[in-house]
Order: C-alpha cells, then structure tokens, then sequence
C-alpha cells in the first residue's frame, strides 16, 4: 500500500492551519464572547478554538490589541486574554494537543515513517521562530502604549502575563535584551509607564522562578543579583522619601492638610510602585538568594527594612479615613511578607535578622488595643508600666495576624529544633527546655536567641496581651452570639488560623505553652488568680476579661494537667460562677462548660455524677450557644477512656430525650452535623440500653431525612449516625425496612449527582443493615429490588468493591436461588470484571463471594459461573500474575473440585479445544500449576478444601489423572499436619460465624445471615469430612474403578513412607 496519500491529506491538513484568518472575523468572534445569549457564546467559544490551532491567529491577536483607533477597549481586553493563553499553551512549538501527538506518533511508527517527522511536523508548528522574534518585539512595544487607567490598565495586565510566559521559555538565550527594554521603559516613561514596567518585570519574575531545573535555577540566582543591585536602591530611596513624607504630615493636624502634602507629594503613585517593587523583591530574596547573612547588600536591606516599617506604621497612629492609608497598610503588608517568606525559605540563614524581627512583629501585638478596650483598663495594664509613645501603635488586622503568625512560625519552626529533637519522641524537644551552652552550631544559636528573646518578662507581657486584647470575646461576637447562636459556634469552630486574629492567638498561645512550660504555666496561673480575685459587682469588660483568662486553663491543659486541681477550682470557683444569676454571666457559663470537656479525666468518681448532671441541665438551657456547648463537652465525657456505662445509666433517658431536643432546635447544618456526632459516640457507648428509644431516634432520621432540601453534608451525617445506631441497637430493623432502603437506595444509586458524596457511606449502611436482617425475614421484593445498585456500583467503581463483595456474599446467602434467577447473569458478570482489575490483596474479597455460589449451588454455580472460570483459569496459567492471586484463584478450583469434579474437566476440555492441543497437556500445565502453589496456600480451611479437592479427583473417572496419582496422594498427605483441627463450637451460634460481616466491632444478633450461614456450613465437605480417612476411602474407589494392577502401577512411584502415612491407623 502507497505511503504517498497518507502524506499528503497531512500536507492538506497542514495548509488547512496556514489559511488566512481575517481580522474582522476574529474582532466579530471575539465580541459574540461577550453575548448574553449562552448558545451564542458556547457557539463561539467552539469556534475560536478550532482556530486556536491555525498558523496566524496569534498576529491577528495582537493587531487587534495594537488597533486602539479602530477596535474598542472590551474587544481589546478579550483578544489580550486569548493571546496571552494561545502563548501560554503554544510558545514551545507544540504542534498537537497531547492526544493528537499520541495517535501521530503511533501511526507514523506503524507505517515505519520517523525520516517523514521532521517534514510533517514542520508546517504543523503554530507560531514558527521567524513570527516569535516579530511578536516578541511587537509585545513590548504596545505595552509601552497603554497605561494604567481604567480598561487599558486590564489590557496592560494580560500583555504582562503574556510577556512573562514568552520569558519562561525565551528568556535569556532567545531573549537576551528583554529586561534593558524594560529598565528604559522604567526610566523615561512617566508614572503609568514605569508602573506597566514593573509588574511586567513582577510577572517575568515569578515565572522564573517557579523554574525548578537545577541550570534553570543557576540563571536565576544570576538574574536576582542583578535586579536586586538595580530594585534595592530604589527601593531605599522610596521608602526614605514615604518616611520623611510621613513625618511631615505628623506634624499637621487636620486631615484635609495631610491629604494635601501626599497629593503634593504625588505620594499615591510613588507607594504604587513601590508596592510593586516591594512584590519583585519579595520574591527576589525568596528564591535568588540562599545566603542572607553572608550577602552585605542583603544585610543592609533587611536592615533598613526594620526601620522603615516601623517609622510608617506610626502614620497609622492618627485617626481619620487618608487617601493612602490603604496603599500604606498594602506597602506594609507586602514588606511584611518579605520577612516571612525570606524566614520560612531560609531559616538557618535568616538567623542574623531573628531578634530585629522578632522585636518588630512582637512590638505590634503587645502595643495592640481593641477599640472598644481602648478606654477600659486590662489585666495586661495591670501589671505593666505606661507604653512608650512608640509602641502605641494602631496596628491593622492583616499586620497582625502576619505578627501572630510569624512568632508562630518561629516559635515551631522545625529548622530551629531538628539537631535536638529526640527522633524516638512524636515531638520535638520544647525551646524552653534546652541548653544551649557552649554550642555554636546554627540550630543552637537560633534556640539560644530565641529563648533570649522570650525571658520571663517578655513572656508574661505576651501572654497577658494575647489573653486581654485578642483572646476576648469583641462586641461584635456578642452581637453574633445573640443573633446567630449557631453561626458563633460554627466560627469558634473553624479552621482558619491564617486568617483571623482569634484563631492565630489561640495557636500561639498553645505553642507558648508547649515551648516555654515552666514560665507560662506560672504566668497562666498568674492570670486565673487574678481572674478569680476580681469582685463583684463586675463591669461588662471584666465580665468579659474574666471569661477570657478562664479560657488559658482549657487552651493550655496538656501543660497544666499536674499542676492544676481542677476539682478544687470547679467547686470552690467555677461552681458559683454557673450559679449566678446575672445575664452577663453566659459567656462564663459556656466557658465553665467548655472547661468540663476538656478536664473530664481530671474529675474524680465522687464528682462525676454532678457534673453529668450539670452538663444535662446545660444541654437544655435556652442559650442556645451554651447548648451546643454542653452537647459537645457531654460528648467528651462519655467518650473518654474513663467512661463506666454503669454510672451513666440513670442519666440515659434524659440524655437522649435532651439531645433529640437540642436537634429538633438547631436549624444550621453544621450543628445538626455535629449533633449527630454526639449521637454517633453516644450509641457506640449505649449499645442496648438505646432499645427503648429506637422509634424516637428513628423518628428523628425520618424526619431529618425528608424534611424538605436536605444538604448532602447532612445526608451524610445522618447515614453514618444511622449505620452507628443498627450497629448499637444490634437487633433487626424490620419495622424499619422501608425507610431504611429508601435511604439506601438514594445513596448507592450509580451515576447519581449525590452518590459521589454518599455512596462510601450509604454501602456502610446497607452492609450494617442486611447483616441484622430478622431470623424470621426472608429477602423482600424491595430489598431484591436494591441489588441492581450494587451490580452498578461494581461496574462503575472499583472503589469500594471489598464493601460490595462482602454485601453481595450476604445477599447470597439470604437470597439464594431467588437472587441468582433474577441476578444471577450480572453478578456472574461483575465477577468476570473484577478478577484481574484489582490488587492483589482485594483478590480475597472477589473468591469469598464466587466460592459461596459454588459452595451453595455445586452444578448450577459452575454453569453460571463458566466464563468467570474461565478466566480464572487464564489469570491462573498467567506467569505474571502475582502469587498471592493465583493461590485464591486455586482455592475456588478447588472448591469446584469439592463440589463437582467433572466439571473441572468439562472446562479444561473445552479450553483445549480452543488452544486446539491434547487434553492431557492442558491437564497436565494445570496440575503443574497447581502444585507449584500448594506451599503458597497458608489459610487452614483453603488447605483442607484443596486437599478434599484432590482426594476427589482420585476418584474422578478420567485417564488424565491417572499420571498424576502419585503427586495427588503425596500433596494430600502433606497438607494434612498443617490443618487446624475442627472447631466444635462452630455450630453453637456463639461467636462471629458469619465469615467476617461483623467488622464493625459488635456481635451479630440471631439473623438470617448467620441462620443461613450455619445451615450452608453444616452441608459443607469442608466441616463434615474427616481427612484421616477420606484420602484412603478415595484411594480404594479408585483402585476398585481402575483395577487393583493399574493403580498400584500408577502409584508405584511413591515413597512407601508416604503410602504407610496415606492408610488411616487401625483402632485397636
């Protein structure tokens, strides 16, 4: 066949991607993008992407973005988000998207055309070098004709990125002048030119260095010096000339005239770019420099850094709305980062700036005061002298939040910990607790600055500004309290310590505590006796300081757990604190509350019964908050390790009766959620005793199930907690089969939008439900019904197939024929799909279910079962099938063979048939196989079931065996001493018989699985045969069949030892 016609419909195809592309045809396009109408715009975005790929369409982008006279702005912008993603996508001469090059390369290597590669995959490339220089020169020069105002300045944005992704691969061989264009830009233009400048050279920046190649790597560390020798001093100058700007306008008094110095200054625009400049040094020091203290020029920065930032952040100290002082909170922000990414990237080599910035970072929180705290006295004034006017800074939530974090992140920073970590410990060695004489190592200098730097002094000036000014509960978390009870729970609860100054305090505080136990633990015992010693009557504010110095014995228990008696301070302190009457006293109830949850282990026996008491009583208060609260810490009472169900059984009725309220009241899913958990450890811990309450807490699923547009985090949670309660209640939900598989049902249906979230769950539940099926139930059309799930499950998702495969052995088991009249092609199918899909250590999972149909029904099954066999017999003649695989394959041959050995036979005459070679040879290669893995099979039962296998197939009448006598009856005689004796009280009922159903922790009740369990095992060969005299019984029917001459010269091989063993002993 010519090779030539398939060369030229490329060839065709090829100039199919040079034809012309018009511009008022993409300018048309491009503007349909922007249509109302979604037809319209699906329709264009299909066609703008056919001609993603044509040689042109990228010098069609940029004539558009260049044609400001004739083409409108918004047109402009979309072409200049198109072009930057056609370079982003195309800029390395990719000539087909990634499946289209697979099936080129394929076909070319089939036809034997790699000499044609270069010709065919040449008019292919989309932008060719000869356009890229064109486009590079091009780029740069339209950028310097926008500028930085309104809909220009997003145009001016997307040539940056695209400027930058060119540089990712250009730069610098290709390349080379890039940045000289860029610093004249930055020196002549005006103030909207530098700036297009400088994020460009921000955004080439970051491509770079995201490189990662070790030359890659190099060139940029080269790249940095440079810039930075050219951004440092500018960015000195800058931010000299902001400090002086700053200490001008401190010295005007009303914010009309400030505002007039930075507008005569043109102080906007300059901390503009400075911001920017402060974003490309950022990321210069992060990823080009590795050596801080070694560099001079790095020094000095960080140095003049420190200075500055505290001198302008005094300009936040005068009041009133500026026009900079949200450029100046972003210069400060950004400057702020530099330090701690340069930290994060470089710890051992940042160790020189830590005490300047630790004394910076720290400055800002100690100096901090609410502003509803700033006329009201704390327990921090208390006990410190009157703050310098230079530390009385009105800091800003972002900075501080950067400050928190930072101590945090220098407090456990692992770089500072590693050299004396004790790697037999979770955890590293506390900073407090080292010492650090005479060790000059990089570790040990830091840890020795650190615990210089966090002296006892400093340490209680921290923790009571973190416990006075950041740890109290603010107005505006009253007001959230008393609106949206459960939006103030759900905040308390959340994760977002990088974002929010509660969070970020509580962290820190923790970490103190952690690193710096002996001093904290005084200074936090310090604060509770202060606490405990205000008087009443008390103001709001020490109502609210009260609350939060309560809080450090709950934040710091792990450190103060011997060291506080915490059942003399409940009784003699907290006791009357929950007693008392006054409104304002909720938040120190719930914080009592919050306390119990985690000082439970820490309460004796004698008082237990109160404060189950108390929580209960705190479950049903009508504050909602403190609700939740007690709900929460009654979880952790009764799932701690000390928890006796003896002692709690008085209190179970109104526990439950409380908790079902305290649901029924809640109205946010996230409570519901979490109630749900306290129901969960409720019912592991209750078991029984939950029996007269089911159709109270089934009333409950019912109703949270229905009730309208229930969420699927909800769905979830009630799925789980009702998997719990069967689990618990651990008797059969009969009454309940029709709520129940509804909900199972709708969280296994495959391909549904809410199976993604529910089915892992929703599989949980129906295994846990069908396993406690009543002894008097049979399957129901609606629970045969709810098997087609499973079969879909199966074909969709390998995913939860061992839960599958154990819920389809139970339906086997309570189904039986009926399930397999009905099924019985589909799970034959499953099967088939599964053997070969699965790892090795699932391929268990898969036997147990295809053993019990050949266990169950030994002819039908086989018949049934015949391609699956087939298959196994593949897999199982497979050299590169692991063996731990092929022994279970063996194992269900094997239980073939127990069942109905002439059909073994039947499907190797059919296989060698199909190989079209002897039946002896197919016989032979399969014995030989399954010899070779005898020694492989270490379960006792699989030994017992190979070895009844074999002693059948001596009796089998087929010629083939007959070779095979010899090594059958030495096999057999050698599994015996490996199989464990019979288990008497199998048949008992007691135990888990049920083949591993109950996984879950709890005995299974008297159900129909173990009922038909029992009768399935009872038939068994494998519990009825008794070894010792099978394997002669077998023999002399075969000597019989064959004649006593054919099978003593069939066996005359054997060892006579192995003959003596294979005669049972005579009784005397």
């Amino acid at each position: 066949m010519s090779l030539v016609p398939e060369m030229n419909l490329l060839t065709t195809s090829a100039k199919k991607r040079r034809m012309s592309i018009s511009k008022d045809q993409i300018c048309t396009l491009l503007l349909n993008t922007l249509s109302p109408d979604n037809t319209t715009i699906q329709q264009t975005e299909a066609h703008l992407k056919a001609i993603d790929k044509q040689q042109g369409f990228t010098g069609v982008l940029i004539d558009i973005i260049q044609d400001k006279q004739n083409i409108p702005s918004h047109v402009r912008l979309v072409a200049a988000v198109h072009l930057k993603n056609q370079i982003a996508n195309n800029w390395k001469n990719k000539p087909y998207d990634r499946n289209e090059k697979r099936e080129r390369e394929t076909e070319i290597e089939n036809r034997v055309m790699l000499t044609f590669i270069f010709i065919l995959f040449r008019d292919l490339i989309i932008i060719n070098d000869q356009d890229k220089q064109v486009y590079r020169e091009r780029l740069l020069y339209i950028l310097s004709q926008y500028e930085q105002i309104g809909e220009e300045s997003k145009i001016a944005r997307q040539l940056s990125i695209a400027i930058s992704k060119i540089a990712r691969v250009d730069y610098h061989k290709q390349w080379p002048t890039l940045f000289q264009v860029l610093f004249e830009y930055l020196e002549k233009g005006n103030d909207h030119h530098k700036l297009t400048a400088l994020q460009t050279i921000k955004y080439i920046v970051n491509e770079l260095s995201s490189k990662r190649m070790s030359a890659e790597r190099k060139e940029f560390y080269q790249v940095s010096n440079e810039l930075f020798k050219l951004f440092g001093p500018i960015w000195n100058n800058s931010m000299n000339q902001l400090q002086n700007t700053v200490k001008m306008v401190s010295t005007v008094e009303t914010i009309e005239q400030r505002n007039n110095i930075f507008i005569q200054q043109n102080q906007q625009t300059s901390v503009e770019l400075l911001i920017v400049v402060s974003k490309i040094l950022r990321r210069i020091i992060e990823h080009g420099f590795t050596q801080y203290q070694e560099n001079n020029d790095i020094c000095e920065f960080f140095n003049n850094l420190f200075n500055y930032l505290s001198n302008i952040l005094s300009f936040r100290k005068s009041n009133g709305n500026h026009i900079l002082r949200l450029k100046i909170d972003e210069l400060i922000i950004m400057n702020q980062k530099i330090i701690i990414r340069a930290q994060a990237m470089n710890p051992l080599t940042f160790i020189k700036f830590l005490v300047p910035s630790l004394t910076y970072f720290n400055n800002q929180i100690v100096a901090y005061t609410p502003p509803h705290l700033q006329l009201t006295a704390t327990i921090q004034q208390q006990h410190q002298d009157e703050r310098s006017s230079e530390e009385s800074l009105i800091t800003f939530k972002t900075s501080l939040v950067q400050s928190l974090m930072y101590l945090r992140s220098i407090v456990d920073c692992i770089s500072y910990q590693t050299e004396i970590s004790d790697p037999d410990e979770d955890e590293g060695v506390a900073l407090g607790s080292v010492d650090v004489t005479n060790n000059s190592s990089a570790t040990h200098v830091a840890q020795s600055m650190i615990k210089q730097f966090f002296n006892f002094e400093m340490l209680q000036v921290h923790l009571r500004a973190l416990v006075s000014n950041f740890l109290i509960i603010t107005p505006e978390e009253l007001q959230t309290w008393q609106d949206e009870p459960e939006q103030y729970i759900m905040q308390l609860d959340s994760d977002s310590h990088q974002y929010e100054l509660k969070p970020c305090a509580y962290n820190l505080f923790i970490l103190l505590m952690k690193h710096f136990h002996e001093s904290c633990v005084q200074i936090v015992i310090e604060i509770v006796k202060y606490a405990m010693e205000l008087r009443a009557p008390l103001t709001d504010q020490q109502v609210l300081l009260k609350e939060s110095c309560y809080m450090t014995i709950g934040l710091g228990y792990y450190n103060l757990y011997e060291v506080v008696e915490f059942d003399k301070l409940f009784q003699s302190v907290f006791l009357a604190e929950l007693q008392t009457p006054d409104a304002r006293y909720k938040i120190l109830t719930r914080r009592v509350c919050w306390l119990l949850g985690y000082w439970i282990p820490k309460i004796p026996e004698q008082l237990r019964a109160p404060i189950v008491s108390i929580l209960l009583e705190l479950v049903n208060h009508n504050d909602l908050v403190i609700a939740l609260t007690g709900a929460d810490s009654l979880k952790a009472y009764i799932d701690d390790y000390t928890f006796e169900l003896d002692t709690f059984k008085p209190y179970v009725n109104q526990t439950i009766l409380s908790l079902l309220a305290l649901f029924k009241r809640c109205e946010e899913v996230e409570s519901q959620t979490k109630l749900l958990e306290v129901l969960g450890v409720i019912f592991v811990q209750l078991n029984e005793q939950l029996r007269p309450y089911v159709a109270s807490i089934f009333h409950l699923f019912g109703e949270s199930w229905s009730n309208g547009d229930v969420s699927s985090i909800l769905k979830n949670s009630l799925i789980r907690c009702m998997t719990l309660f069967l689990q618990a209640w651990n008797s059969s939900p009969a009454e309940y089969e029709s709520f129940l598989l509804a909900v199972i049902d709708h969280a296994t249906t495959p391909g549904s939008e809410e199976s993604v979230f529910l089915l892992e769950d929703g599989l949980d539940l129906w295994l846990t439900y069908i396993c406690r099926i009543g002894v008097t139930q049979t399957i129901s059309p609606r629970l045969l019904q709810v098997f087609r799930n499973l079969v879909g499950t199966l074909s969709h998702t390998l995913e939860f197939a061992e839960t599958c495969l154990r819920i389809l052995d139970a339906y086997l088991l309570i189904g039986q024929q009926e399930l397999l009249q009905q099924y019985g092609k589909d799970v034959a199918q499953c099967f088939f799909h599964l053997l070969g899909d699965i790892r090795d250590s699932s391929t268990v999972h898969v036997a147990q279910p295809i053993d019990r149909v050949l266990q169950m029904f030994p002819n039908d099954g086989c018949v049934l079962l015949q391609s699956v066999l087939a298959k196994l017999y593949t897999l199982t003649m497979d050299p590169e099938e692991p063996g731990l695989a092929k022994v279970q394959y063996l194992t269900v041959f094997a239980r073939v063979c127990v069942g109905n050995p002439l059909y073994l036979f039947s499907l190797l005459d059919g296989i060698a048939a199909h190989k079209q070679q002897p039946v002896q040879d197919t016989v032979n290669q399969f014995f030989d196989q399954w010899f070779d893995n005898i020694d492989s099979i270490s379960n006792s039962d699989a030994r017992k079931l190979t070895a009844i296998a074999l002693c059948n197939l001596i009796a089998t009448p087929r010629a083939e065996v007959i070779p095979q006598l010899s090594q059958i009856i030495t096999t057999v005689v050698g599994l015996r001493p490996d199989i464990d004796p019979p288990n008497n009280d199998f048949f008992s009922g007691g135990g888990e018989s049920a083949g591993g159903f109950s996984l879950d922790g709890f005995s299974l009740p008297e159900s129909a699985t173990e009922i038909q369990l029992r009768k399935v095992q009872q038939v068994d060969p494998l519990n009825i045969v008794d070894l010792s005299t099978y394997l002669y019984e077998k023999m002399k029917e075969a000597s019989n069949r064959l004649g006593a001459n054919v099978f003593q010269a069939a066996i005359q091989s054997m060892h006579p030892t192995v003959l003596q063993l294979a005669i049972p002993p005579v009784n005397k």
